[in-house]
């Protein structure tokens, strides 16, 4: 019986997959936080990463890279700042 068929494309679609506009606007954002990201200066950048990336505390950074760990959070809160600007005008 036509009334209960199920079309092709609604049996292979994945219920629990994001719909192509979802995943579209997903990449695009992952795109310009990447590009936000590599337009940081270099000292944010290296902060972002070995705090989010390397799960390094704020001391283990100002060791690495000799600054007080207050300077470390000054210089992180700022890149965070900055990308959540950013990220807004995108």
């Amino acid at each position: 019986n036509c009334d209960s068929a199920v079309s092709l494309s609604e049996a292979l679609s994945d219920p629990n997959a994001a719909e192509p506009n979802e995943t579209l606007s997903r990449d695009q954002e992952i795109l310009a936080l990447r590009d936000a990201i590599a337009n940081l200066p270099r000292k944010e950048r290296s902060v972002l990463a070995l705090y989010h990336y390397e799960n390094l505390t704020l001391r283990e950074i100002g060791e690495v890279l000799h600054l007080t760990e207050s300077r470390i959070s000054q210089i992180r809160m700022q890149a965070l700042k900055r990308l959540r600007e950013r990220m807004k005008l995108g």
